[in-house]
């Protein structure tokens, strides 16, 4: 079905930096904001393009996903169309994967599915959603092919789907949350697990969960006909718990020299810990490497990203669009704030590799327009200069150039605790080289130090230290997962240098997870406790 998108509005925003951890950068960004009316509002998708039209498969329709076997993925938030959109044309063509079989189609109404696009094919695996012949919620086994441009035109003209679709069961791709990515003539799916059932933040039994604590490495044969997958190997942790990842950014390097490589950055959650992991795994042929040095800042969940190398300086530059995070800029006080709730970000970053391998990070000035990012693509804009990785030439741009888009993702409407929902917002965004200006070092705010709550789990006690660098009002409160306060523990003047114990008596316990809120002058963080039953 064909629609006509309207132009609703746009906002230009120029880039400057505002803080970072060491040299400035050679480019500067700009976004233009355009909503289009009827833009299919999804995330967690499956994306391929082809002759300036986008092609979206699979994804949800709701925002972040509840946290109890109600709400977690409801059966009618499921993607159930394939869409072609014409970000030239303003318009937009959607349809029903209802004309296909289940057993073809249920992948493709999947969330959080591995994917990427090698010439005319669109290449997807695994992904969580609903088994119409088991009517269980389960992580796809399957490798499916979609030929790009075939299906863009049969989703336009309103013609047969099955054609242009292939796929094949293997096991060894049942994996949800991780990412894959084309290494050489190579295919490397990064880390996720394998989930099946219904999601349950309280840990009721109502689910099974196996993180596959590798990289995946094979070949797709392919020759329009046959589907196979060939030269099969796995790569285990080298380091234990860092591969225990999922929901994680995987993205192209150029490395010095110009040979190709990956970067994970990111994911969650680290096994002793409900929090994101920091360090960097870098991955080639020749394995992975773990970056133990370097504890990455910002954007630690699923976000649109894109990369810029500088052949020029040896450096590559990897820009992340807001997102899920453990840190976060507050404008206010010019300083990196920690929230162990890992809120919903609006900061645009950059991640600099320099030649020598050493890591820095780059705030800019310019922010998203509303807290969005998690989960969205960045769609690289036609005629851009860039390698077959589609990492950009930063020499050969030698002005202001729209790079590409920013489109889907969930919109939250506040950091933590959030109302969300899944975003149809466009974001153009531009890129000018050359533009740099002097930067300081922003502050990273540690005034206190404030221990793990124990014991933990808890069955109805529970408590916490508190020792402050600087006098200061403190507010510590226990909520819900809901944000509710369940208790006030402090709410007055404290003195620096004397550790203070908190306890929390739960005489009606609430099962599941509580968290403590320590609220200073100058920080605010979290601590989370399971309450058992």
């Amino acid at each position: 079905m064909k629609r006509l998108l309207s132009f609703a509005f746009m906002m230009l925003l120029a880039s400057s930096i505002v803080a970072q951890t060491g040299r400035p950068l050679p480019f500067t960004f700009e976004l233009e904001q355009v909503s289009f009316r009827d833009a299919p509002a999804l995330h967690s998708v499956a994306f391929a393009r082809a002759a300036g039209k986008w092609l979206i498969v699979c994804g949800r329709t709701n925002g972040l996903h509840g946290f109890n076997p109600a709400t977690g993925f409801p059966a009618n938030a499921a993607n159930d169309k394939l869409w072609v959109v014409d970000p030239a044309t303003q318009q937009v063509w959607s349809a029903s994967l209802s004309s296909l079989p289940d057993a073809i189609a249920d992948p493709l109404r999947s969330t959080n599915p591995q994917s990427y696009q090698a010439g005319e094919y669109l290449y997807i695996v695994g992904g969580y959603g609903r088994d119409s012949a088991q009517d269980k919620l389960v992580t796809f086994g399957t490798l499916t092919a979609i030929q790009v441009q075939g299906m863009i035109e049969a989703v336009s003209n309103n013609q047969n789907l099955r054609p242009f679709i292939r796929q094949i069961a293997d096991a060894r791709m049942q994996v949800t949350g991780g990412e894959m990515k084309k290494l050489g003539n190579e295919a490397y799916l990064v880390f996720g697990h394998d989930f099946s059932g219904q999601y349950s933040r309280n840990q009721i039994p109502t689910f099974a969960q196996t993180y596959t604590n590798e990289v995946r490495r094979f070949q797709i044969q392919d020759d329009g006909v046959n589907l196979s997958i060939a030269n099969y190997s796995a790569l285990s942790d080298p380091t234990p718990e860092e591969f225990h990842r999922r929901d994680l950014n995987v993205v192209p390097l150029v490395r010095p020299g110009g040979a190709f490589a990956l970067a994970a950055y990111g994911g969650v959650f680290r096994r002793n810990i409900d929090l994101p992991f920091l360090h960097p795994i870098y991955i080639d042929a020749a394995g992975a490497r773990v970056d133990s040095s370097y504890e990455q800042l910002m954007s630690h969940y699923t976000c649109a990203n894109v990369g810029v190398y500088d052949a020029a300086r040896q450096t590559m530059h990897t820009t992340f669009f807001g997102g899920i995070s453990l840190n976060y800029f507050d404008e206010a006080s010019g300083t990196i704030r920690e929230d162990d709730l890992v809120p919903f970000i609006d900061d645009i970053t950059t991640l600099t590799l320099a030649a020598q391998g050493r890591s820095e990070e780059t705030i800019h000035a310019t922010r998203l327009p509303a807290l969005l990012g998690a989960n969205a693509v960045f769609v690289l804009a036609e005629h851009v200069p860039a390698y077959e990785n589609e990492v950009i030439k930063l020499d050969e741009i030698a002005s202001r150039t729209l790079i590409g888009y920013i489109w889907g993702g969930i919109k939250a409407a506040i950091p933590n605790f959030t109302p969300s929902s899944a975003s149809d917002i466009v974001l153009k965004v531009y890129l000018t080289p050359n533009a740099t200006q002097t930067v300081s070092t922003p502050p990273r705010e540690k005034g206190y130090e404030l221990s793990s709550a124990y014991p933990n789990p808890a069955l109805s006690r529970t408590q916490i230290n508190l020792r402050l660098t600087r006098a200061q009002r403190v507010t510590i409160e226990v909520i819900d997962v809901l944000g509710q306060r369940l208790a006030l523990l402090h709410d007055g003047f404290m003195p620096a240098g004397q550790s203070q114990s908190f306890t929390y008596q739960a005489h009606n316990p609430v099962r599941g997870q509580v968290f403590y809120r320590v609220r200073g002058e100058d920080f605010s963080v979290t601590r989370k406790v399971l309450v058992l039953p």
